[in-house]
């Protein structure tokens, strides 16, 4: 449970800080592109991290709850 925690409270501040420094402009395809990688990058490392975590039984039941998740439609 601490390590999840701390994985997830890191995961946060990463965030808060990147819409923090995120610029108020349009962005340029090309740094668009890079910050589409950059975080799909984050989120490889995030799933991996929680995969040596976590026994295979509860990253498979995690997986499930967040693909939950990203199905919900937002109301606004």
């Amino acid at each position: 449970q601490a390590q999840v925690y701390e994985l997830l409270l890191e995961s946060t501040t990463k965030k808060k800080a990147h819409r923090a420094n995120r610029s108020k402009g349009k962005l340029s395809k090309e740094d668009h592109f890079e910050m589409q990688n950059k975080l799909l990058d984050n989120k490889i490392a995030f799933s991996k991290s929680m995969k040596s975590i976590l026994n295979d039984k509860q990253y498979l039941l995690w997986k499930q709850q967040n693909h939950k998740k990203k199905k919900k439609p937002k109301h606004p």
